[in-house]
C-alpha cells in the first residue's frame, strides 16, 4: 500500500464507516486521455481509478453542482448544492471507477488538480444533465444509468468525498457488476477561454498565412 499523505490521513480519520475501512485499498488514480467509453464494462479495474479532461468552455447558463464548498461529504452530510454563475470559464474532469464484474472492492481515490476546484457533481441526475454540455466529444457516457454517481446517503456501502483546496479524495465501494462510481469535477482554467470570434479570426488568419506561403512557393 502506498504511503498516505497528511491530507489523506485526515480524510481517513474523518471517514467513520468502520465496517469498510478494514478492507479499503488506496487506489492509483491514473490520468488518461478521454476514452471511447465510460459505459458499464468499458473501463474496469480492482486497483485503479481513472481521471480525464473532458472540456473547457464559458458557461452559457448557470451550472448546478452537488458540492460547492470544500469539506467532508458522506451519508450524514451528502451535499452542499450550489450554482456556478453563467459567464464563468470552466474546465470539466471526470473521475471514473468500476470494479471488475461481480468482484467486491472498496478504495480510496486521491487526485490533485492543477487548477482551482469550483465544484463537484456527484449525483446521477447531475451527471446525466451535464454529459452533453461538459462531456468529452467522442466519449460514450452511461446517461440514464441508475447508481452511476456516488451513493453517499446510502446505508450499506456509502461513498464519501473530501475536498480540500485543489485536492479531491473519494472513498467508493463497488459490489455488483453494473454499478459505476463517477463524479465530475469543475475547475477554473488558468488560461482564459477564447471567445468564438477570436477563434474564428485565428483560424482565418492561419488559413490566410498558409495561402500566402503556398503562393510564394509557386512563384
Amino acid at each position: 500500500m502506498k504511503t498516505l499523505t497528511p491530507s489523506v490521513r485526515t480524510f481517513l480519520a474523518m471517514f467513520t464507516v468502520g465496517l469498510l475501512t478494514a478492507t479499503a485499498v488506496h487506489a492509483a488514480t491514473v490520468p488518461i486521455l478521454a476514452p471511447p467509453s465510460v459505459q458499464p464494462g468499458a473501463l474496469t479495474s480492482q486497483t485503479d481509478a481513472y481521471v480525464f479532461f473532458e472540456s473547457t468552455l464559458t458557461l452559457g447558463s448557470p451550472l448546478a453542482v452537488d458540492i460547492s464548498a470544500p469539506g467532508l461529504y458522506n451519508s450524514s452530510s451528502p451535499s452542499s448544492a450550489g450554482v456556478i454563475p453563467a459567464g464563468t470559464d470552466v474546465s470539466s474532469f471526470m473521475i471514473h471507477r468500476e470494479s471488475v464484474s461481480q468482484q467486491y472492492s472498496f478504495v480510496y481515490i486521491t487526485y490533485t488538480f492543477a487548477e482551482p476546484v469550483l465544484g463537484i457533481i456527484t449525483t446521477d441526475a447531475g451527471l446525466d444533465a451535464t454529459d452533453l454540455t461538459l462531456g468529452a466529444a467522442g466519449t460514450l457516457y452511461p446517461t440514464g444509468l441508475d447508481f452511476r454517481g456516488l451513493e453517499m446517503p446510502y446505508t450499506i456501502t456509502p461513498d464519501s468525498v473530501f475536498w480540500a483546496g485543489n485536492q479531491v479524495f473519494v472513498a467508493v465501494a463497488s459490489t455488483t457488476a453494473l454499478v459505476l462510481d463517477q463524479l465530475r469535477v469543475i475547475t477554473r482554467p488558468t488560461v482564459p477561454v477564447p471567445e468564438p470570434g477570436s477563434i474564428t479570426l485565428s483560424v482565418l488568419g492561419a488559413l490566410g498565412l498558409a495561402v500566402m506561403c503556398w503562393r510564394k512557393r509557386r512563384k
